[in-house]
């Protein structure tokens, strides 16, 4: 698992929690299969831009809330977004 695939797998676990979602309503909102939901939160998969768009919709969250690490703050959106897109550009090169 990729450090971006970990923060995304954490984000999304705890968007899902906070909205009391299981795996399979989840699942459901964004037509997805339950396994493929388990397999992103397990860092097994890492979902598409569309998947992304899905899942930041049935969560109620903006996209990039999926991407921000649990220990820092969005400090800047200029920071943020160089940030985000650097390390998107590596996951995608890795996949």
């Amino acid at each position: 698992m990729t450090k971006l695939q970990g923060i995304v797998s954490w984000n999304m676990k705890k968007y899902r929690k906070k909205c009391q979602f299981s795996q399979s309503d989840l699942a459901m909102q964004v037509k997805s299969g339950g396994s493929y939901i388990s397999q992103i939160e397990r860092g097994l998969r890492f979902p598409s831009p569309q998947m992304i768009e899905r899942i930041s919709a049935a969560l109620d969250i903006e996209e990039y809330e999926l991407f921000v690490p649990e220990e820092i703050g969005p400090t800047t959106s200029f920071e943020l977004y160089h940030r985000i897109q650097h390390d998107v550009c590596i996951a995608i090169r890795d996949a």
